[in-house]
């Protein structure tokens, strides 16, 4: 399964994440593509989004001081 989503982020004032999540607007489900990249270009042109989050270079981490 491959699905899209638009989020909404607000800055906010904690030093280690400046920005959070406030809602997201799912765009689209549909099944896997073979072509992400692709799909993700699309989805955003035909929403006339300007940012694209790619899911290869998102990295999660631990906050400091949690395991």
């Amino acid at each position: 399964m491959t699905y899209s989503a638009k989020v909404f982020f607000e800055k906010t004032s904690d030093p280690l994440w400046r920005y959070h999540s406030k809602h997201f607007e799912a765009l689209d489900v549909r099944p896997g593509v073979d072509d992400l990249d692709e799909y993700g270009i699309d989805q955003a042109g035909a929403e006339k989004l300007t940012l694209v989050i790619d899911p290869k270079n998102v990295t999660i981490t631990a906050a400091p001081g949690e395991s």
